[in-house]
This record gives structure tokens, C-alpha cells and sequence, in this order.
């Protein structure tokens, strides 16, 4: 007679290892996506796709990779895990226009899909808009129109 206690263990990883397996395949269609629209939306903008099998070690693909310096291979962001603390992937399939930060201090403007399959979490496509330059564009357009020299102090 077999002891379950042996075969429980296995039938679990076999499971895990499909589920993976399954995960895997359906990212590697938002792996193109990530290609696409980082060649659509231009320089200014960073497309990265996180699987979240391993959150040490999750960044799988990305795009314009000089906005932030990420490469392949990377973590997970902080933002990025306490939007999966707060578990709000639960309430809804994306999150739009929230503050990112580069490691050298630039504002982003970001915003999250929350990939999930057969209801869980699997992965998460990020797109962050470095705006910075143009920060810097209306601020030179606001000084025409109102000269510091006219500014009361």
C-alpha cells in the first residue's frame, strides 16, 4: 500500500510546475507586447513586464531600459510590491497614472496592468513616463511669459 503522505508532494510540484508552465506561456505573448509598444510610445517611455514567480529576479522583458537602468533579471519595484501587499489587484485590472521615481531621483508618471490567470496574480506589465524633460520645457515657456525679473519677492 502507498503512503499518501509521499504521493501528496508530488502531485503538488507536478501541479506548480504546470501552473508555471501555463503562467509562462501567457506571458510570452505580452513579451512582444512589451517590444511593441516600447517602439510605438517612444524613448520617453519604459514598458516592463514583471513574471511574479520569483519577485527577487521578476523583471522578464523591457523596453527603453535607459529610463530607469533596468535590465532583465531585475526585482520587482517597491511600489511594485506594496501594490501586491495592498493587494489591489483584487479590486481592480490596472492602476493608472500613479508617482514612480527613478534610482537618480526623476518623477515618473506610471501606470500597472495587473495580469492575472484563472483568477491569481501572474504578472504585471508596467509602462512609466519620464516627463522630465518636458517639466523642464514649460518651465522655460512659463519664464517668457513671466520673467522672473517681474516675480515680487
Amino acid at each position: 500500500m502507498l503512503d499518501d503522505k509521499k504521493i501528496a508532494p508530488i502531485a503538488v510540484s507536478r501541479r506548480c510546475r504546470a501552473e508555471a508552465r501555463m503562467n509562462r506561456q501567457l506571458l510570452e505573448h505580452y513579451v512582444k507586447l512589451t517590444a511593441f509598444l516600447g517602439q510605438v510610445l517612444g524613448p520617453d517611455y519604459e514598458v516592463a513586464l514583471h513574471d511574479l514567480t520569483d519577485k527577487s529576479q521578476s523583471l522578464i522583458a523591457i523596453a527603453n531600459s535607459h529610463i530607469s537602468g533596468r535590465q532583465v533579471g531585475a526585482p520587482l519595484t517597491n511600489m511594485a510590491l506594496k501594490m501586491l501587499m495592498d493587494r489591489e489587484y483584487e479590486q481592480a485590472d490596472y492602476r493608472l497614472n500613479y508617482r514612480g521615481e527613478t534610482e537618480d531621483g526623476r518623477t515618473l508618471r506610471s501606470s500597472t496592468l495587473f495580469i492575472k490567470h484563472g483568477g491569481r496574480i501572474v504578472g504585471m506589465l508596467c509602462i512609466n513616463f519620464d516627463h522630465s524633460k518636458y517639466l523642464s520645457i514649460s518651465e522655460s515657456i512659463l519664464q517668457l511669459c513671466h520673467p522672473n525679473a517681474f516675480v515680487e519677492t
